[in-house]
């Protein structure tokens, strides 16, 4: 498929969720450091870990759920999205939570930063939704600082959830573009490639959304085999160390 082609039909899947992101977050009351922590978010409870004040880039910061976690935690914040609709919304949204948030519109293929600028970067379900996933990676290496914690997740291949998506794209319901998915092991591999350690990898399983709650429990419960077998769920998360 053209690289072109390809490029314009996500940014317009993803200014198209910007718009669906701006009715879900009044849904969430997702507004203080309290409510953040009640979600149970594996990135967050990273973050909360965090020692010391921190550079952090939130590479594909959609809405700035992530990014306005790290500000209110006091780290020092980047945001960095090709949408520009999804900018103007992490602006509102940092601005509801009354935090300050840098937000800048690129790549994360090729990003506008000098080598090792950041101590932690958060990659949110971003990597996946485009061919260049080792470009990518090694794009993210070189902005982080030696030492410095890569943070991210992406869709598992081993799921009811991929089959749930190749039935979506049938019915012409799959609305978020392209979207490609992992094994751990070859992940772990792009990332050794790029120069990163691999630190921890977590399952997440599937959760009822906001949107629809039924379809998501019923994904739930068909992919409970799978995640008793040690595969399944949406995605798995991980944390990476560059070496």
């Amino acid at each position: 498929m053209n690289k072109q082609y390809l490029n314009k039909k996500t940014k317009e899947a993803w200014d198209l969720h910007a718009g669906r992101w701006k009715k879900d977050i009044k849904k969430i009351k997702f507004f203080n450091r309290k409510e953040l922590e009640e979600r149970n978010n594996y990135l967050f409870k990273i973050i909360h870990s965090l020692k010391g004040k921190k550079k952090i880039l939130d590479a594909g910061c959609g809405f700035g759920a992530n990014a306005v976690y790290a500000a209110l935690l006091g780290h020092k914040v980047i945001g960095l999205d090709f949408s520009e609709k999804n900018l103007h919304l992490a602006k509102e949204y940092a601005k509801i939570n009354g935090v300050k948030l840098a937000l800048i519109k690129s790549d994360v293929r090729s990003m506008p930063f000098k080598n090792k600028s950041f101590d932690v970067i958060i990659s949110g379900g971003v990597i996946e939704h485009f061919p260049e996933t080792e470009k990518a990676i090694k794009e993210h290496a070189r902005v982080l600082k030696k030492g410095g914690l890569f943070v991210g997740h992406v869709p598992q291949r081993v799921t009811i959830f991929v089959l749930s998506k190749l039935f979506l794209k049938s019915i012409g319901k799959w609305s978020i573009g392209y979207e490609k998915s992992f094994s751990t092991g070859k992940f772990k591999r792009y990332l050794e490639d790029s120069g990163f350690k691999l630190i921890k990898v977590k399952r997440l399983e599937i959760k009822p959304g906001i949107r629809s709650p039924l379809y998501g429990e019923i994904l739930r419960l068909l992919d409970k085999p799978l995640w008793l077998l040690g595969f399944g769920g949406a995605h798995f998360a991980f944390l990476a160390i560059k070496k």
